[in-house]
C-alpha cells in the first residue's frame, strides 16, 4: 500500500512536470508565430528573418523553464530590503569576486548590485566596437556562452573568454573606448552611468575610484584591477599595444637622440702656437692717462673760447 502511495505521487510530479514543459512549448510557439507573421507581413529580409530566428532558439535553449516576466512581479512582492539582498546574492555574485570586492564597501556594492541587468546575445552578434557611440562602457560579467576578443577590424583573435571571465574594466572605470568583442553569450552587465549615479551616495567609495582612474590613466597600473598582457603577460600594458607584436615607437628616446648632446661630451685639447702676450696692466693705465689729457685739453679749448668772446 505505502509503495502504491509513493508510486502514485511520483507520477502525479511527473505529470506536472510535463504539464510545465508543454505550457513552455506552446508559449514559445505562440512568439514564433508572432514574429514570423510580424516579419512576413513588413517583408524583412530572409537573412535578417534567419537570425531572429537563431537568436531567439539560442536564447530559449539557455533560460529552459524560466519566466523572466512571473521573475519580475515576484521582485515588486518583497521587501526593498529582501529584494536588495536577492539581487546582490544571484546577479551581484561577480561583483564579490572581482576586483570590486577588493576596494568598495558592501553597503555600495548592494546598492550597485539593482542597476545589473542580464543581457543575451546570438552567434555572431557585434556586442561593442571600438569607438561605437553607442557603447556605455559597461563592466560585463559572462554568465554563461563565451565571447572573442579583437581589436578594430582585424580578424586576429586577441582573446578567447568563458564562463566566469570579465571584460570592459579599462573603458569602465577610465571612459575611453573598448575593443570589438564577439560571439554568443549571456552577461551580466552594470553601465558606467549607473555606477556613478549609486557612486554620488558614498563619497569614501568615490575617492577609491578617483585613486584608480587616475592610477589606471596617468600610470597604466593595470594590475590594480587584475588585467595583464594576453601576449607576454605583462601588467603595464594591454595586448593592443605590446611591444612584441607592435611596434610601438619610443619618441622620447629617438627625440633625445636627435636634440640632446649625450651627458659625457669630450674635451677637446687645442694648443695655440706663437701667442701674443699682450701687456695688459700697461696698456689700462696709457688708455686712461690718454682719456684724462683729452678731457683736460677739451676744457682748455673751451675756456680759452670763452676768454675771447669776453
Amino acid at each position: 500500500m505505502f509503495g502504491l502511495i509513493i508510486f502514485a505521487n511520483n507520477i502525479n510530479s511527473f505529470q506536472k512536470m510535463m504539464e510545465k514543459y508543454n505550457l513552455n512549448d506552446l508559449k514559445q510557439f505562440k512568439y514564433k508565430v508572432s514574429i514570423n507573421k510580424f516579419m512576413e507581413q513588413k517583408q524583412v529580409p530572409s537573412e535578417l528573418q534567419e537570425i531572429i530566428r537563431q537568436y531567439l532558439n539560442e536564447y530559449w535553449h539557455q533560460q529552459g523553464l524560466r519566466d523572466q516576466e512571473q521573475e519580475m512581479l515576484v521582485f515588486q512582492m518583497l521587501a526593498p530590503e529582501q529584494n536588495q539582498e536577492l539581487m546582490y546574492q544571484s546577479y551581484g555574485q561577480f561583483l564579490q569576486t572581482t576586483f570590486f570586492s577588493k576596494y568598495f564597501s558592501k553597503p555600495f556594492l548592494k546598492d550597485l548590485s539593482e542597476k545589473i541587468t542580464e543581457v543575451n546575445y546570438s552567434t555572431g552578434n557585434v556586442i561593442i566596437e571600438a569607438g561605437d557611440s553607442n557603447d556605455d562602457q559597461s563592466f560585463d560579467f559572462i554568465q554563461s556562452g563565451n565571447v572573442i576578443i579583437k581589436c578594430g577590424n582585424s580578424e586576429v583573435v586577441k582573446k578567447k573568454q568563458v564562463q566566469g571571465d570579465s571584460f570592459g574594466e579599462y573603458g569602465f572605470m577610465t571612459g575611453q573606448p573598448q575593443p570589438i568583442l564577439k560571439q554568443y553569450s549571456q552577461l551580466h552587465k552594470i553601465s558606467r552611468s549607473d555606477f556613478l549615479e549609486v557612486l554620488k551616495h558614498y563619497p569614501d567609495d568615490y575617492e577609491i575610484f578617483c585613486s584608480l582612474r587616475d592610477e589606471l590613466i596617468f600610470s597604466q597600473h593595470f594590475q590594480s584591477l587584475g588585467q595583464f598582457c594576453w601576449t607576454c603577460q605583462k601588467f603595464d600594458h594591454y595586448a593592443s599595444s605590446c611591444p612584441f607584436t607592435h611596434y610601438i615607437p619610443q619618441v622620447q628616446n629617438l627625440v633625445d637622440n636627435a636634440t640632446v648632446l649625450g651627458q659625457a661630451q669630450k674635451r677637446i685639447r687645442l694648443e695655440r702656437f706663437d701667442r701674443k702676450h699682450w701687456p695688459t696692466r700697461k696698456n689700462q693705465k696709457i688708455l686712461v692717462n690718454g682719456l684724462n689729457n683729452s678731457k683736460i685739453q677739451k676744457f682748455a679749448n673751451v675756456t680759452f673760447q670763452f676768454n675771447l668772446v669776453s
